[in-house]
């Protein structure tokens, strides 16, 4: 299940699944994440307190990674979708204006 979630990160990405992403494009995917997270929070009308408790995160973790600072865990990811109400995949897919 998780190779066919980074073959599609990769396919999205234009990256050979082979080679893996590069630096660029796994930094890429972190800043993509950190606004993917706030984005949904915002839409959400949550605050960073509201969904650091609900996901059990600290608030200053749930901010660096809002900023593109951090590099979550496949499990924090888990949590932060669990209580954003919306697939894990959701929040590391571009938007099509982004494409």
């Amino acid at each position: 299940m998780i190779g066919i979630f980074i073959r599609s990160l990769c396919h999205d990405w234009g990256t050979d699944f082979k080679a893996g992403l590069s630096p660029r494009a796994a930094m890429d995917l972190v800043l993509l994440l950190g606004k993917n997270v706030r984005d949904a929070r915002q839409a959400k009308r949550m605050t960073q307190e509201a969904l650091a408790l609900e996901a059990d995160m600290k608030r200053s973790y749930l901010s660096e990674l809002e900023a593109g600072k951090r590099n979550p865990t496949v499990k924090a990811l888990g949590r932060l979708a669990i209580a954003l109400e919306i697939e894990a995949a959701e929040l590391l897919r571009k938007a099509p204006a982004d494409s």
